[in-house]
């Protein structure tokens, strides 16, 4: 009985996932040309899209086992467990988002042999803002989804961590465009 409730409640989910993952494919494929402006800079966006879900799924997992211990409830969203679990997320990934970005650009620099400063700093205030933005939107999302599973009895550990994966791969590449875009990296 255990295992047909967790296919019920999972297999929406991974449906819409991959109907979510082919979106976030489409829209890399689109911005492809714009991020080969950077050395480094496509470099980069694998790092951060999986340093994204594997962050956000460490915070959901987390919120999820604070709501089933009664941490979390729906009229006490923002209590000091979620907000705590939320800015560590947040830094954590700010620091990594600078690790992966320090990376990309060795290994650019690598390949290409060129050595230009004011691209490291490009690639660090891009990953930087990619980083924290995402975390923001994902950590009210990761609220959200917990809330709405509760609310409809659904187990939010069966659907938190491929929803966050997914919503977390397309907001990761949008943010990513909007803010090289932004910088005027890409056009």
């Amino acid at each position: 009985m255990l295992l047909k409730e967790i296919f019920k409640e999972s297999m929406p989910i991974i449906l819409l996932c991959g109907i979510g993952e082919l979106l976030a494919s489409s829209m890399l494929m689109t911005f492809h040309s714009s991020f080969l402006s950077i050395p480094g800079l496509i470099i980069m966006i694998p790092a951060i899209i999986g340093l994204r879900g594997n962050v956000s799924g460490a915070l959901g997992s987390r919120l999820g086992s604070a709501a089933h211990l009664g941490l979390i409830r729906e009229g006490d969203v923002w209590n000091e467990e979620s907000s705590k679990s939320i800015c560590g997320s947040l830094i954590l990934g700010l620091l990594m988002s600078v690790f992966a970005a320090l990376l990309a650009f060795s290994i650019g620099f690598v390949g290409s042999g060129e050595l230009d400063p004011v691209n490291l700093l490009k690639l660090v205030l891009i990953a930087s803002i990619t980083g924290v933005i995402a975390g923001l939107i994902l950590g009210g999302v990761t609220l959200l989804i917990i809330l709405v599973s509760f609310r409809h009895g659904y187990d939010p550990d069966n659907v938190i961590t491929p929803g966050l994966a997914t919503i977390g791969d397309i907001v990761t590449v949008a943010i990513l465009f909007l803010t090289a875009y932004g910088m005027g990296v890409i056009l």
